[in-house]
């Protein structure tokens, strides 16, 4: 396979890894991608995955604000 107009070969590992991005990028849990992509050791997967998981960071953020805020005034969260 090439790569449009660049000339470059595209592997089998190319197309792997493109599938696990966009699975992380969709929602898709790193446990399950690296269970997937056949890892031994879960920190395979979030080593290389984890920055693309950035709708997740921004959910817990809201949480753990939320939290913080009802410590802070005294609120419960209905997290």
């Amino acid at each position: 396979m090439r790569g449009e107009g660049r000339g470059e070969s595209v592997t089998i590992h190319d197309l792997r890894r493109t599938i696990a991005s966009w699975s992380v990028m969709r929602g898709g849990n790193i446990q399950t991608t690296s269970k997937l992509l056949g890892h031994s050791d879960i920190s395979i997967a979030a080593s290389t995955y984890a920055h693309l998981d950035i709708e997740q960071v921004w959910h817990e953020l809201g949480i753990t604000t939320a939290q913080l805020l009802g410590v802070i005034l005294g609120l419960k969260c209905k997290c």
